[in-house]
């Protein structure tokens, strides 16, 4: 198995339950609150701990009593938190959802601690992807630690996958030799604006200097372009969508997980189009991702 480095976001989810997302200048009641961990940098290492994978965390928390919950929680994980810094006279992360009864959700996230995740906090812990072969990163941190994270990945031959959310205006540039971005539909478009299809605008993505580019399409499935050309995968059966929350993340984190256990690209799709169908069948964001058995049953 071969290790895997995380840097992002770590947060305390306050998910609320309502019968559906409210829209400007209205109030809904609430149908119940529950307090989870989050952040799509944390989602993403714990869905790999999960599954049996083995993985460093770089990440900053605060000095408050959730910072310690955090670190306590990843331990428990089994994800390694030598790269976490809990930072004096900071908060934690942390993030309010609003789940409907329909499955889909919105997220504010302020970013507390996250913010001072800087290229030191990164430089401190560089000596974690001298044996790493893949490293994920999010942009719920400063855009220059990505910039950074992507400089250090192409000197020591690591393959970068990049979550881009939040959406933000990239220097393409500075990215060029990453390994796989990852965005969602409403993601690729605000990457590619103007017309176009999804393969039309996966195609223009991947000739800024990605070697692959994966489109997460939610229940439509997902499209992989590389210079080989465009590959569409199905969506795996759910039964009922509870919660869509920490599903990207779920998706991320398993296929890392099966990459870094030797299988292929094909192949690590669609594992983790498997465990992302288990994740949006439960609730919350960290309880919701599943143990390797669970998507080996599914995955036959």
């Amino acid at each position: 198995m071969e290790r895997i480095v995380v840097i992002g976001s770590s947060n305390v989810d306050t998910v609320i339950r309502v019968p559906h997302i409210p829209v400007s200048g209205e109030t809904v009641m609430a149908k119940g609150v529950k307090v989870c961990f989050g952040g799509k940098g944390a989602n993403q290492a714990a869905a790999i701990a999960r599954l049996g994978g083995d993985v460093s965390f770089i990440a900053c928390v605060g000095d408050d009593s959730f910072g310690d919950d955090m670190l306590h929680n990843f331990n428990e994980y089994g994800v390694k938190t030598g790269g976490v810094e809990q930072l004096a006279d900071t908060h934690s992360g942390a993030a309010y959802i609003y789940v409907s009864d329909f499955g889909d959700n919105n997220i504010v996230v302020n970013a507390g601690a996250n913010s001072q995740l800087t290229e030191g906090v990164v430089g401190k812990n560089i000596n974690l992807f001298d044996d790493a072969s893949y490293c994920l990163i999010q942009l719920e941190i400063p855009i220059e630690t990505l910039y950074y994270v992507a400089e250090i990945c192409r000197e020591k031959s690591v393959k970068l996958i990049l979550d881009p959310a939040p959406v933000a205006d990239l220097d393409f540039s500075r990215l060029k030799g990453t390994w796989m971005i990852t965005p969602n539909q409403a993601e690729l478009d605000m990457l590619v604006p103007g017309n176009g299809n999804v393969i039309e605008k996966a195609i223009t993505l991947q000739k800024k200097g990605f070697e692959y580019v994966l489109a997460t399409l939610g229940d439509q499935g997902s499209i992989l372009v590389s210079e080989s050309g465009a590959v569409n995968y199905s969506a795996a059966r759910v039964s009922e969508v509870v919660d869509t929350t920490a599903a990207g993340d779920s998706f991320a984190g398993t296929l890392a997980f099966a990459l870094s256990n030797g299988l292929n690209v094909d192949e690590s799709i669609k594992i983790a189009s498997e465990a992302a169908a288990i994740t949006v069948s439960r609730a919350g964001a960290q309880p919701s991702l599943p143990v390797w058995s669970e998507v080996e049953v599914r995955c036959g």
